[in-house]
């Protein structure tokens, strides 16, 4: 990352084209890129409302990163679209399909943490 995030308690040590290759050759279906701390201690649930685009400036940034390691552009969806992917979890997702790859910024609940990941697609879904 370019910046440090605020609240953030992990970063992904490996680079995009490592964790690339970890995914398309089966090693793992998910590597989380960062992740906030949880918000159960922060009294005020407003943080993770303040804090939420600068997770989602990282997203951005990871997706302009992942597309330049793949060579394509993604297909860019968010939630409540009609044409989101029922497969998917997420805020907004980048999704490179020729790769079985896609990129997603989460924050399932106000106390829970932000998670931007990168996944491959379930394969029922390629």
């Amino acid at each position: 990352m370019e910046k440090a995030l605020p609240h953030c308690q992990f970063v992904e040590p490996r680079g995009i084209p490592d964790c690339i290759r970890e995914i398309t050759s089966g090693n793992e279906k998910e590597i989380y890129f960062v992740v906030s701390n949880d918000f159960y201690d922060a009294k005020n649930y407003d943080l993770s409302e303040r804090i939420y685009p600068e997770y989602e400036a990282a997203f951005q940034s990871l997706s302009r990163q992942v597309s330049s390691a793949v060579g394509a552009e993604p297909q860019a969806f968010e939630v409540g679209a009609d044409d989101f992917p029922e497969w998917a979890i997420g805020i907004k997702i980048a999704v490179w399909k020729e790769r079985n790859l896609y990129l997603r910024v989460e924050h399932e609940d106000r106390e829970l943490p932000i998670i931007v990941a990168l996944a491959s697609i379930p394969s029922d879904e390629t």
